[in-house]
């Protein structure tokens, strides 16, 4: 599941880093305790092996350490982003490298693939691969019959969610993910289930659901502010009940416009009031929020952005940032300037509840979304603080939730989320104090993740080759340029001809073809998107991966019995390969075939 080209460029890297059999000593640092402020002046801190193994003023340091100056410097624990997409096979490595050079130690993924995870931890461990060594994936997402995104486990039904539950339950996923289309008596099915199992779940509040509702379900915790902003209007019962109306009854209007009446419905009736009570709740339910407002913004002012452009953007492959841009973005390309108007408006209001759930005490997490528009992988969390402090928090409190916070939350506070004797070695070295200013964050001098040293210059080498590696065009966009302007076939043959001689100058590899086909995907295309699906599996026919993707652009097509024999076929190979996503391949030909079965 990993490329090869870059794992070469990035084994060169890690071998500059610091190996991990002799003991490291950062000498004499501010060591910044994220549970109060205080701030520890002149510290040594001891590391052996992934452990920190001492910290205080008289330490003795052995003779066979690694001394970093941290002369002026500020040690920090390692940061996490706490929703992120970065473990989909096409782009694990290139995200890894980002968040490692942005001290970016751990990452919760709402929507990826565990094996791919479990796969690239083995690959930190040994040093063939950089970046954060702990991730927490959930695997598939759940989401109701109107699913939002192609390849999402769908339960139109009580009996769907709860069968559903238990297949992520016996695969092992940390925690279910659901989403925003699913019914109210298939959320609470999946609720209790989840419960059963001793399983949290997590994820979007449904578009149908008050947010309170959700908290007292027992939800883990909520992505976006998604209902909260209903929960803080004093008409939300009424706003909420048109709204289902509407979708049954009115066929006169799309939804983009009822959902347009909700949106002003609901900005025109916000109230602190109620919106303190909602935060009560979350308070007593202990209910978390990961507001995202990195990438809240990326949508609500995609045009603003996209016309300034952003450096950052060299550090990713052209075909992970193509929907970055109004005219491509399927969720925002019919948006006119009243609309734009609106969201700058809902984007305000989001600040403003932030600051408000922060001082009422509410349990906040920094996630980026990862990678929507314009929330970059690594950089994206520290522009997240950055928006927590515009909402009203302190810098305590913003780097608290992409230290402590996490901890807290998966209740590992015995060896992350402070820096203390004891604790696993994921540490960032500042140049400034971000109690300061919580742009202090971006001014890294190194990076210690599980034990292993990165200096400036290491993570300056990373961002460098991750760069390089997007320099050449990909047979991807030979690929689609062809078929727009010549049809599918023609593409095929192109396609054809490519991989018999492969140009120097092209990128050319299955993930290529795999990232485009999914775009085609997510922008309704589906017959191009199978097309390109197909072209992978004739370039890889011995390769899993390419017909499960197959088997998604065949069920967005409702070609349900060849999507089930596609993915037989990857689980086929993926069993005499000892492939390591074999078990999410089975568990997704398994629903297939019940869902054959239905019908």
């Amino acid at each position: 599941m990993r490329h090869a080209t870059l794992l070469i460029l990035l084994a060169v890297l890690v071998a500059t880093a610091s190996a991990q059999d002799a003991p490291l000593a950062i000498s004499p640092v501010t060591v910044v305790d994220v549970t109060d402020g205080t701030l520890r002046p002149n510290q040594i801190v001891l590391i052996d092996g992934n452990r920190i193994a001492a910290m205080g003023a008289d330490i003795a340091v052995p003779d066979n350490a690694t001394v970093v100056d941290a002369t002026g410097g500020y040690l920090i624990p390692g940061l996490w982003d706490m929703h992120a997409h970065a473990t989909w096979p096409s782009q694990i490595e290139n995200f890894y490298a980002l968040f490692l050079a942005n001290g970016v130690t751990g990452i919760r993924d709402t929507w990826g693939v565990r094996e791919a995870a479990a796969d690239a931890e083995a690959a930190i461990a040994s040093g063939e691969m950089v970046g954060p060594p702990r991730a927490v994936v959930a695997g598939n997402l759940v989401d109701g019959p109107g699913q939002i995104w192609p390849g999402s486990q769908v339960a139109s039904t009580p009996e769907d969610g709860r069968r559903i539950v238990d297949s992520l339950h016996a695969a092992g996923a940390p925690f279910v993910k659901v989403y925003s289309t699913l019914s109210r008596e298939t959320y609470h099915a999946i609720a209790e289930r989840a419960q059963e199992r001793g399983l949290p779940f997590a994820g979007h509040v449904p578009h149908n659901m008050p947010a309170a509702e959700a908290a007292a379900a027992g939800q883990r915790s909520m992505e976006h502010l998604y209902q909260v902003l209903e929960g803080c209007s004093s008409n939300e019962e009424a706003i909420l009940k048109e709204y289902e109306r509407a979708l049954r009854q009115d066929t006169a209007r799309t939804y983009q416009e009822i959902n347009g009446v909700r949106i002003r419905q609901t900005l025109d009736t916000q109230n602190d009031r109620a919106c303190r009570a909602l935060a009560a709740t979350f308070v007593e339910q202990e209910t978390w929020q990961v507001p995202t407002l990195v990438t809240n913004r990326g949508y609500l002012f995609m045009r603003e952005l996209a016309e300034a452009g952003d450096d950052r953007l060299r550090y990713l492959p052209p075909r992970s940032y193509d929907d970055w841009f109004p005219e491509d973005n399927r969720f925002v390309s019919a948006l006119i300037d009243n609309d734009w108007a609106t969201g700058a408006a809902i984007f305000a209001r989001q600040l403003e509840v932030v600051g408000l759930m922060a001082e009422a005490g509410v349990p906040l997490l920094a996630g980026s979304d990862t990678p929507n528009p314009w929330a970059f992988p690594g950089f994206g969390v520290h522009d997240e603080l950055e928006l927590f402090v515009e909402a009203g928090m302190t810098p305590l409190q913003a780097l608290q939730t992409a230290t402590l916070n996490p901890a807290r939350f998966f209740d590992r506070t015995d060896e992350l989320g402070t820096v203390e004797a004891g604790k696993l070695a994921d540490l960032v070295l500042l140049d400034a104090n971000p109690l300061d200013d919580i742009a202090n964050t971006q001014q890294i001098r190194a990076v210690i993740t599980d034990g292993r040293l990165y200096r400036r210059a290491d993570l300056d080498r990373i961002l460098e080759e991750t760069a390089a590696l997007h320099t050449r065009p990909s047979v991807a966009d030979v690929v689609l340029d062809v078929m727009e302007t010549e049809g599918i076939e023609a593409a095929r043959a192109q396609h054809r001809a490519v991989l018999a001689s492969p140009p120097d100058s092209l990128v050319v590899g299955e993930e290529e073809l795999n990232t485009l086909g999914y775009q085609l995907l997510g922008q309704g295309r589906t017959e191009e998107a199978i097309a390109v699906f197909e072209m992978n599996v004739a370039a890889y026919p011995d390769a899993p991966n390419p017909y499960d993707s197959l088997a998604d652009g065949l069920i967005a097509a409702e070609r349900f019995e060849e999507a089930r024999d596609a993915l037989a076929q990857a689980v086929a190979l993926a069993e005499a390969q000892q492939d390591p996503g074999l078990s999410f391949y089975q568990n997704r030909l398994s629903l297939a075939e019940e869902r054959l079965g239905e019908q």
